[in-house]
């Protein structure tokens, strides 16, 4: 695609993935009590649970990933210096770019009233204004606070 193509090209450097995590926190309630769970929280808790470990499995694969281009890249430089010279046939990759994988999850705000407050909106398309202005917020907060984040903006000036 698009971004495959500009890579192959050597026209994209950092290339940076922002995993954004949707998941719907709601209330913690199934076991609290005795009575088995309605329907409806069978149904909301399968799909939440599938949507986390897809969101998990996801952000893992593309770390993964980016730690398997990283090596390459360093076993390329390797090889290239350990032949010292530029006919040689060391494999190539077309252009070097590195990869960052941020993951931004509001479960990473540290107020746990904040947090379950966050967690509770809906995943929708009918969000107050208040509910909009208070995710961006929190994003803007986990994303000034997240390791990989700060990296690639101290890597960027």
């Amino acid at each position: 695609g698009f971004i495959s193509r500009r890579l192959n090209r050597g026209k994209i450097s950092k290339l940076v993935l922002i995993a954004v995590n949707a998941k719907n926190g709601g209330p913690q309630t199934l076991n609290k009590s005795e009575s088995p769970p309605s329907l409806v929280d069978v149904a909301f808790k399968t799909a939440t649970v599938a949507m986390d470990n897809y969101s998990f499995e996801t952000i893992e694969l593309a770390r993964d990933q980016q730690r398997t281009l990283d090596q390459a890249q360093k076993d390329l430089a390797r090889c290239k210096e350990i032949a010292k010279a530029p006919d040689t046939d060391c494999p190539s990759f077309v252009a070097p770019f590195d990869v960052h994988v941020i993951d931004v999850n509001l479960d990473a705000i540290k107020d746990p009233a904040r947090r379950q407050r966050l967690l509770s909106i809906g995943t929708n398309f009918s969000l107050t204004h208040a509910e909009v202005d208070m995710l961006i917020a929190a994003a803007g907060e986990i994303l000034d606070q997240n390791p990989a984040f700060q990296k690639l903006l101290k890597e960027l000036h």
